[in-house]
């Protein structure tokens, strides 16, 4: 059983998926109190990261193709784009 909200999602969109996932799926982590949310997309190589302050989401990172993505919720938590778009 899981209680309460995670405090990391991560979403990797699609063409039928992006717009709920942009939307209405984020307004429900934002309203659950889901403390970062982050938004991969494949096709445009790129990662958006979201973390909750003041009960609302607020980019704190995009990046594009290559570079390191660190979680603000997760301590040492980082990607590579290198690595997940080769």
């Amino acid at each position: 059983m899981v209680i309460g909200a995670p405090d990391l999602v991560i979403e990797i969109l699609s063409k039928s998926t992006a717009v709920y996932d942009k939307g209405a799926k984020k307004d429900n982590y934002e309203k659950n109190g889901v403390r970062e949310y982050w938004l991969i997309d494949p096709r445009n190589k790129s990662i958006e990261v979201y973390d909750l302050s003041q009960q609302r989401y607020q980019l704190v990172a995009y990046q594009e193709e290559t570079g390191l993505v660190s979680s603000v919720a997760l301590e040492g938590f980082v990607l590579d784009l290198a690595q997940i778009f080769a």
